[in-house]
């Protein structure tokens, strides 16, 4: 139907093209008709969305769906577009619009012996059922193109399109259509599976390939109309599945010509002044050079002529602005809180805060099926000559970006502790090409071994080899979440330092308030040419504005480097000038408050450090603390003093529902306080379920880290 669709524009663009053809004759045999210097315009467009697709369920919403392939919608495109001549042949427009391109994805599927509930009656019937994915997308771009005149008013056209997400929200659901009146068993509900929300892992720059026709129909003065029809090819995916949005797009434009100035026939070389006298100051009122010339009846060819005449007047003026011209300077400045709170003239506090922050160690190397290659993991690989240069304090604060180096911070603490032992078991999945692949659990742990050996210099005899099929505390293998997860090797150790959490600390600075707002205000009966503002402190330029007209509200991000260092004021200063020439300055000081560590320490003034405690892994659908856990916990109890806050936050990932995940990550919450002994009082409770994933949970890894509790403990010191 896009491709018919496309053929009658054809046609019907080519039909109007003859017709208009004499209209437009009269017009081209004008040799004195001028050029115009560029084309302004609008357009609008019908989008006949098309969509394409290869995937099973977006990150984080399970869909049992047999696979997403495509699906066509419609939408609408409209903006402004600017277009100028290269040469006779080649011109270059560039639009600049807003452009809509949802559509929905419905997939029918039959699936044999179900348990459902019909007319009141359990039973166990083959069903159909409909896969539903509805999308609202639409986007800010730009588009240049280049266009080739093939025919007199005929033009092919390509180029790109750079559009960013605007809205990216998704709608889904599993529906049975037959047999009718059923619920799925024990839900009392015909739909399963619903989510909605934004597109996880949404890419919100696009990026497509244009190409299109396109004919232009004089309407007189210069001004055209052009119908086109154009095609976006994406390259893009709009999430982190294959899932590519284009669009045909059937529509057309109004451009108007932009001429140059006319230029002006100088007839005299005869100056009649004019007794400047009576003309009233009023008359300035947003002046200009060529404002001020035409108010004497000047007809020369001569420009210093003009420019001297003009020079005269100006003075003329000059002298009565200071009894007859306002020129009025105001600045005010007004402190921005988070919560918006507004604070006239305000104290700016920055404050230093103490933060540590235990990122724990998943002890798990995840493979690819039927592979026990390291090179094929996650995970990062040094050159035995660069092992002197990792250090853990030059890690990110990034739990999964710390994962990839795990096997890096093992041999980093083998090495500091020579009396270490550790063990490699090496697993699988016991289907597919992992079960046909001879010995490959202990290939994997063999593989592991060996970069520790050759990379970071650790004794074979330092690390025991063990092997066997699935992992002791296995994931659910009737899924592919957990067979992906049952394919790995997993270390460990007696040696409580080996596996530790990372623990990194910094110094976090605040401002209260975080923004402040700055109002500058000129009154200039004159017209203001130029006005410059600037943020300073100590001789040195913090920030710097300027403009010229009126002067809008500026707002000030205050830890936005560089940002004030020292408690001496911040001096806020406007000078303006207007146009004719006359300057003013205002300024005006906000106070500063530095509370660093050190002399919040040294004036025994309150403190606080925040220390972030995460516990993993809890076993696949397990609320048990471990014995690695219990180990952080002991640290964990050491660092909650008599007033300390305590925050657990309990967490699951994807796997399940919402309901059961939430009664999961409870339990999890209530046994990590039981253990470190907390009454209900001092402690609150977070329990999220699945609500919010912590990490990735397309990888292994971050489905292993989203299974956690975390432990915040908000400490006043002295």
């Amino acid at each position: 139907m896009t491709f018919r669709l496309l053929s009658y524009s054809i046609v019907l663009i080519l039909s109007f093209g003859q017709f208009q053809h004499a209209s437009s004759q009269s017009n081209r045999e004008n040799p004195k008709q001028r050029e115009p210097l560029y084309y302004l315009g609008l357009y609008g467009a019908y989008n006949s969305t098309i969509h394409t697709a290869d995937f099973r369920e977006l990150p984080g919403f399970p869909n049992c769906c047999q696979q997403f392939t495509s699906a066509s919608g419609s939408g609408f495109s409209l903006g402004g577009l600017h277009e100028f001549d290269i040469n006779s042949y080649l011109s270059l427009q560039t639009r600049l619009g807003y452009a809509t391109l949802g559509a929905d994805f419905s997939v029918p599927q039959l699936i044999g012996n179900t348990p459902i509930t019909r007319n009141g009656r359990d039973t166990t019937t083959p069903i159909t059922v409909n896969h539903f994915l509805g999308s609202t997308i639409s986007t800010l771009s730009i588009e240049p193109t280049l266009a080739l005149r093939v025919l007199e008013r005929f033009k092919s056209r390509i180029g790109f399109n750079f559009g960013y997400l605007m809205t990216a929200n998704f709608t889904q659901n599993e529906t049975i259509v037959t047999p009718d009146n059923a619920t799925f068993l024990g839900t009392g509900k015909s739909i399963r599976n619903e989510g909605s929300g934004d597109i996880p892992n949404k890419s919100a720059l696009q990026f497509s390939g244009v190409m299109g026709i396109s004919y232009e129909l004089p309407i007189g003065g210069g001004a055209m109309v052009e119908p086109d029809i154009r095609y976006q090819l994406p390259f893009t995916n709009i999430s982190g599945v294959t899932w590519k949005v284009g669009a045909l797009q059937l529509g057309a434009s109004l451009k108007f010509p932009i001429y140059p100035a006319p230029e002006i026939q100088i007839v005299h070389d005869t100056i009649y002044r004019r007794d400047t006298n009576v003309v009233p100051i009023v008359g300035l009122q947003k002046a200009t050079l060529t404002k001020i010339r035409s108010l004497a009846d000047v007809s020369v060819h001569r420009e210093d002529n003009i420019e001297r005449y003009t020079t005269t007047i100006y003075e003329e003026y000059r002298k009565e602005i200071p009894r007859n011209s306002r020129f009025e300077l105001s600045l005010t400045a007004v402190g921005i809180e988070k919560n918006g709170v507004r604070q006239p003239q305000p104290t700016i506090r920055i404050e230093e805060i103490e933060t540590e922050e235990s990122f724990p160690l998943l002890p798990y190397i995840f493979f690819i099926e039927g592979d026990a290659n390291l090179i094929e993991t996650d995970v990062n690989r040094l050159k035995s000559d660069r092992t002197d240069k990792f250090s853990e304090d030059n890690l990110p604060r990034n739990t999964l970006e710390i994962y990839k180096d795990l096997l890096n911070i093992v041999g980093s603490r083998l090495q500091k502790n020579p009396q270490a032992i550790i063990t490699l078991t090496g697993t699988n999945n016991t289907i597919g090409g992992d079960k046909t692949t001879p010995n490959l659990s202990r290939s994997r742990a063999e593989e592991v071994k060996h970069y520790l050996q050759s990379v970071w210099n650790i004794a074979p005899e330092r690390m025991n080899i063990a092997a066997q099929n699935l992992p002791q505390n296995a994931a659910n293998n009737s899924n592919e979440d957990g067979q992906s997860e049952n394919r790995r090797v997993e270390i460990s150790s007696s040696e409580i330092d080996i596996l530790k959490p990372v623990v990194l600390k910094e110094i976090v600075r605040t401002a209260n308030p975080p923004y402040v707002e700055i109002t500058p205000k000129i009154l200039s009966d004159s017209g203001v040419a130029s006005w410059n503002m600037s943020i300073e402190q100590n001789g040195q330029i913090l920030r710097s504005y300027r403009g010229i007209g009126n002067p809008s509200i500026q707002r000030w991000d205050i830890l936005e480097i560089p940002q004030p260092l020292v408690e001496t004021p911040v001096v806020i200063q406007l000078e303006a000038t207007d146009v004719l020439g006359v300057k003013k300055s205002i300024d005006t000081n906000l106070a500063v408050k530095q509370l660093t560590i050190k002399k919040k320490r040294v004036e025994l003034q309150n403190d606080k450090r925040i220390e972030r405690f995460s516990l993993i892994v809890f076993d696949y659908n397990s609320a048990t603390i471990t014995k690695p856990n219990q180990r952080i916990l002991e640290e964990v109890k050491r660092r909650i003093l008599p007033n300390s806050e305590v925050t657990i936050a309990g967490y699951a990932d994807r796997t399940g529902e919402q309901s059961y995940n939430q009664e999961l990550t409870t339990r999890r919450c209530t046994e990590v306080q039981r253990y470190l002994g907390i009454a209900d009082n001092r402690v609150k409770l977070l329990p999220k379920g699945k609500s919010e994933l912590l990490y990735d949970n397309t990888t292994s890894q971050g489905r292993n880290y989203s299974r956690t509790v975390q432990v915040i403990i908000e400490t006043p010191v002295q």
